[in-house]
């Protein structure tokens, strides 16, 4: 019988979760104790990074590791559990801490996957991804490979910028996230650059401005934004003015682990109860009205290849159960649920974004009964430009448009909005 990891890893985790969900949030909580993303979280608790970033960043890991080892198969097709995730929060709210720990693990592997992390054009990539160069006795050799890596990159829009050498980028890594067995391009001076048994795994982070104003419109819209998760900062702060050290045991049996499942090749098959809940929750979805009707099409195969991450986790029995599939969807549905409303708003005109968030603040639950204007000010500041002659042009325009009302109240000026169901 397989072991599964604590006992693989010869780690004594306890009975108990190993970290504590300070904030309540059901994506960290959803994770089964005794497996590799329990201890991972562990690991990494030392840092100020939120929860939601660093649960994240060990799905990459895991991702990052197995590439197209993998696969399931989907009628046809064989879906392989690469995943893009970008963290997308406010300066400072440390997303680049959790991903350069996720980076040290993929550097501490036996076998390092290939990480590409620089500003780089498409043709650069592609050639990259072909092949890889070394110097054998003065003369340059190529080595063809299959042609699967690791995007790296904490600042999205460096990567993704609207430079004009940037152009065709997006076009390409949308076609590669199928990862098709062969895809050309042609380069000039090169001619065609053929690219075998392709897979990437995308690992980005950035601000809401610098994904509203410095990357293409290709990004906001289309294929980009329905094959990539986003995972919100979700306003956890932990504070250290010294981190504690790592616990080395622990790092060492977590990296053990990744150089086993690193191993595993092959087709994960289904158990016969989790294809029945996959497949009544499948036919059972409602695709009306929904606001990314290109995300929520592609939601199934998100979910499966989570599935498959969370499989891992747990084991190298590259069985898929039920279990794991109840717990991708409570990762998919929180990111989503977080995710839909800010997306949306970030593919609006900047003037409505601006109005959205005003509107945000409204919409929590417990101001469905007003916010104080102080208050709201203190909420909205650092995110209007105009600071109080905008503030003040936003709510007389949302009081006009009948979508807040404004009362006093012991003097003091309140706002709530007309209809409280929340702000998409």
């Amino acid at each position: 019988m397989t072991q599964p990891y604590t006992r693989d890893s010869n780690i004594q985790l306890g009975s108990d979760k190993l970290f504590e969900s300070s904030g309540g949030d059901p994506i960290v909580d959803a994770v089964p104790a005794q497996t590799w993303l329990d201890g991972y979280m562990k690991f990494t608790s030392n840092c100020e990074a939120s929860q939601r970033f660093r649960l994240c960043c060990g799905l990459l890991v895991l991702s990052a590791i197995v590439l197209r080892n993998l696969h399931l198969q989907v009628g046809s097709d064989m879906l392989y559990p690469n995943i893009w995730m970008m963290l997308l929060g406010p300066p400072g709210c440390k997303k680049d801490t959790a991903l350069r720990q996720a980076r040290r693990f993929l550097d501490a592997v036996d076998k390092r996957p290939k990480i590409i992390s620089a500003t780089i054009t498409p043709e650069a990539l592609s050639k990259s991804l072909a092949h890889t160069t070394t110097t054998v006795d003065g003369t340059e050799v190529k080595k063809e490979h299959d042609a699967c890596g690791v995007i790296y990159s904490p600042e999205a829009a460096v990567f993704l910028s609207k430079h004009k050498y940037k152009e065709g980028m997006i076009p390409m890594l949308n076609d590669l996230f199928e990862c098709p067995e062969y895809w050309a391009t042609e380069t000039i001076g090169r001619g065609v650059v053929p690219l075998h048994n392709t897979c990437l795994t995308m690992m980005l982070g950035t601000t809401p401005e610098s994904f509203r104003t410095e990357m293409p419109m290709e990004v906001h819209s289309g294929g980009f934004l329905s094959r990539t998760l986003f995972a919100i900062y979700p306003g956890e702060e932990v504070r250290y003015s010294i981190p504690p050290p790592p616990r080395k045991s622990l790092q060492r049996g977590l990296v053990r682990y990744l150089n086993k499942i690193a191993q595993l090749k092959g087709e994960i098959k289904w158990n016969r109860n989790a294809f029945k809940f996959y497949d009544e929750w499948y036919h059972s979805r409602d695709l009306e009205e929904q606001t990314l009707p290109g995300y929520f099409a592609r939601k199934p195969g998100h979910i499966l290849k989570i599935s498959m991450l969370i499989m891992l986790s747990e084991s190298p029995n590259i069985t898929l159960h039920t279990r794991h599939i109840q717990t991708a969807m409570t990762i998919v549905d929180c990111l989503e649920e977080t995710s839909t409303g800010e997306l949306n708003s970030l593919a609006l005109p900047p003037e409505m974004q601006r109005m959205y968030v005003v509107m945000r603040p409204l919409s929590k639950p417990k101001y469905a009964r007003g916010i104080e204007r102080n208050r709201l000010v203190q909420l909205t500041y650092r995110k209007l430009p105009g600071k109080r002659e905008e503030f003040d042009s936003i709510i007389e325009w949302l009081c006009e448009a009948q979508q807040i009302e404004r009362f006093i109240e012991d003097g003091k000026t309140f706002y709530k909005l007309k209809d409280h169901k929340g702000v998409p």
